[in-house]
């Protein structure tokens, strides 16, 4: 995977992050969980002040996937859990994978940074969730050692679709800072 690289996204990027998802939305909406109303409603400025904010709170980060035209074809961030008694537990939030660039290993790769990044965080336990209709970012997820632990029934829904939302955790723990 010569063809990319990975770095921490910043405030710069979010017009790219938005552009991403609007483009990436019509495929998985029920996987990110918004609609893509509201993803038009929030816009870039949404993105630019998450990515602040994470950063500011030192609650987590997002991590972009380029190609080597500097395009942002994949991210996924974690957030850390803000109460003091769980901070040592994080989730894993918007994957996002360019819909020509599925299936080449890109979400992996980038899940694997967010591993890492998490393993050098001191973050002990990684949750993420998906709608039940992602059957590639559910065997993605388990190959990565994500393990299914519930599902939310009908908890997703949009325009007359429902779907449930399976809900997955992984250990992190020190060998997972040189995951990648």
């Amino acid at each position: 995977m010569s063809d990319i690289f990975h770095r921490q996204l910043i405030q710069s990027d979010a017009a790219a992050m938005y552009e991403l998802f609007k483009f990436s939305i019509e495929a998985s909406w029920a996987n990110l969980g918004i609609t893509p109303e509201e993803l038009d409603h929030m816009g870039a400025p949404y993105f630019e002040a998450l990515i602040q904010n994470l950063e500011q709170m030192q609650l987590g980060i997002f991590i972009g996937t380029f190609n080597m035209e500097n395009q942002l074809i994949a991210c996924a961030g974690f957030t850390r859990n803000e109460r003091l008694c769980s901070r040592h537990t994080a989730r894993v939030i918007g994957v996002v994978v360019s819909s020509p660039m599925r299936g080449k290993g890109y979400g992996s790769s980038l899940l694997k940074q967010i591993i890492q990044s998490c393993a050098l965080s001191n973050i002990e336990q990684l949750t993420i969730d998906t709608a039940d209709t992602g059957a590639g970012a559910i065997k993605l997820y388990q190959k990565l050692n994500f393990n299914l632990y519930g599902r939310e029934a009908s908890a997703i829904r949009y325009a007359e679709e429902t779907y449930d939302r399976l809900l997955l955790c992984r250990e992190i723990n020190a060998s997972d800072a040189s995951i990648v």
